[in-house]
């Protein structure tokens, strides 16, 4: 383990920097678990298959070209401790209606309250079930103190300009385009921004390790001798670009009143700290801390390795199971999309 603020910070730029681009161009809120969720309510719109389509897409090119970021899972760490830290996130993030990206990254920068109050239910509930569990001594993280790395390398702090600036041209240039084109064409527009802030969440979570269990655990660690607090980095460095853009857009008269290349911005409608919520984040926390994995670091790293360690298999497939189970108890569970009506002739 490495205390590596740097890497953190700006690979938790790239992470708010995709949110940002999502809400102002096109009026989306970016949540992982949100567009998992989708596809077992019935809905399966194309914005929704692009953003998954560049989250899993950039995760193969990530793994590809840094397969050293990914962790080779010890024997200790058993498949069933990953199935089950798998069904308790997938179902917190369910009644809870969102998880580390969506409440975490967005919430906080909406300055809602609801969020602020699942993201510490969640950080305190996974901190105790990775403390009286073990997860880290179950993936084997040596009990010595993890190092304060400022400057990995030239190589790593390279990689990290580079991609900061990779997501500024990116986000600045998908709005440059719904700024300059008809109204008409700003639907390709709006996939092409799903497509890219899908991509830049998977390179973002790959560059800070944060596609590593091991990494997680240790911060979710604070009385094991490795803790290692670079995801509070992380978080950081995606709030610090979030959340002042997306106060600007709520707040400031120079923001644009309808997303760039939508018709309006849409957030999540409920409001209350009400039971539901808390007990989301509870279940949340809970698996998060038993696995080190929450949605999108586990479905980057399924598909990043070519053949995924039967942990992180078996963890997304209790995920999905465990969405599947919250849908089915509130009646929205629709595995296929719901037809469309023929138009009259």
């Amino acid at each position: 383990m490495q205390f590596t603020p740097l890497v953190g910070l700006a690979g938790g730029a790239v992470l708010g920097l995709a949110a940002f681009g999502k809400y102002v161009i096109n009026g989306r809120v970016l949540g992982i678990s949100g567009g998992i969720k989708g596809w077992l309510t019935g809905d399966w719109r194309s914005w929704r298959v692009a953003f998954n389509g560049g989250l899993l897409a950039a995760a193969m090119v990530a793994g590809f070209i840094t397969p050293a970021a990914f962790d080779t899972l010890p024997a200790s760490y058993t498949v069933e401790r990953a199935a089950l830290g798998g069904l308790l996130v997938g179902l917190g993030a369910s009644v809870g209606n969102g998880c580390t990206s969506g409440h975490g990254i967005c919430g906080n920068a909406r300055l809602s309250a609801r969020s602020f109050a699942y993201t510490l239910t969640f950080m305190a509930a996974g901190v105790a079930a990775a403390t009286l569990s073990g997860t880290a001594q179950a993936l084997g993280i040596l009990a010595q103190t993890a190092p304060l790395v400022w400057w990995p390398s030239d190589v790593v702090i390279n990689q990290g300009a580079m991609l900061v600036a990779a997501a500024i041209l990116g986000v600045a240039g998908c709005g440059a385009l719904a700024k300059g084109i008809e109204a008409g064409s700003r639907k390709a527009v709006s996939l092409l921004t799903e497509l890219v802030a899908g991509g830049l969440f998977a390179f973002g979570l790959t560059y800070t390790g944060m596609v590593r269990p091991t990494k997680v655990a240790a911060f979710l660690s604070p009385l094991y001798p490795a803790w290692d607090p670079t995801l509070m980095c992380v978080m950081g460095g995606a709030l610090l670009v979030a959340l002042p853009g997306f106060q600007w857009v709520k707040r400031a008269r120079s923001a644009p009143p309808k997303p760039l290349a939508g018709d309006a911005y849409l957030e999540p409608a409920a409001k209350a700290i009400d039971a539901r919520l808390l007990l989301g984040g509870l279940l949340f926390g809970a698996g998060w801390g038993l696995s080190g994995m929450c949605p999108g670091p586990a479905l980057v790293a399924l598909v990043a390795t070519g053949v995924p360690p039967p942990q992180v298999a078996a963890y997304c497939g209790a995920m999905v199971a465990g969405m599947a189970l919250d849908c089915a108890s509130q009646g929205t569970l629709a595995l296929v999309p719901p037809s469309k009506k023929a138009k009259p002739a």
